[in-house]
């Protein structure tokens, strides 16, 4: 019976050790779960703010290299200071071509704008030869600014036939600042 209550005893002790290793073994891998769940979100971290330096870096490189282009572009919108030279320049060169020129001004919010920007419309009536309207359709065409041309009427003056005049009446639509 000594026998058979020392195996017990052993078996017992065997179970007990079993129970504690297990419970150490769980225990044990319980943390390291814990572990290498802190370490993934630890290297997700790193991963999210290295991703967000890379797009900082990116970004600022596309701005230093679009720089010029931007300068480009904003060079094609009538700014402030210059919308009253603009004016008189058109009046001189109409002057200077021999051409009577009359003109109005109003301005349009651009309703697509989210960048200050504004349409300036410039209406204008032009009298003289065919060859100078024309001539000074092409200088209001090709200004230095962004700009189209709305409307365009060409009229000859019948009444007058020795001379021949024609008027233009046109509208000529710019973008500017605010």
């Amino acid at each position: 019976m000594k026998k058979h209550s020392h195996i017990i005893q052993s078996l017992i002790f065997l179970a007990a050790l079993t129970a504690v290793v297990f419970v150490a073994c769980y225990l044990f891998f319980r943390e390291i779960e814990k572990k290498n769940d802190q370490t993934a979100a630890i290297v997700n971290e790193i991963q999210t703010e290295t991703d967000r330096q890379n797009n900082l870096q990116s970004l600022n490189l596309v701005l230093q290299n679009s720089e010029a282009e931007r300068n480009q572009l904003n060079s094609f919108i009538l700014p402030n200071d210059a919308f009253v030279p603009y004016i008189e320049s058109l009046e001189r060169q109409a002057k200077t071509i021999g051409v009577a020129m009359t003109d109005s001004l109003d301005t349009k919010p651009d309703p697509s704008s989210t960048s200050g920007t504004e349409f300036f419309l410039i209406s204008m009536n032009i009298s003289g030869t065919w060859d100078k309207v024309i001539q000074m359709i092409n200088i209001v065409e090709s200004a230095q600014y962004a700009s189209t041309i709305d409307t365009l009427e060409l009229n000859k003056n019948l009444s007058d036939t020795k001379k021949s005049l024609w008027t233009a009446g046109l509208t000529l639509r710019m973008l500017k600042y605010k």
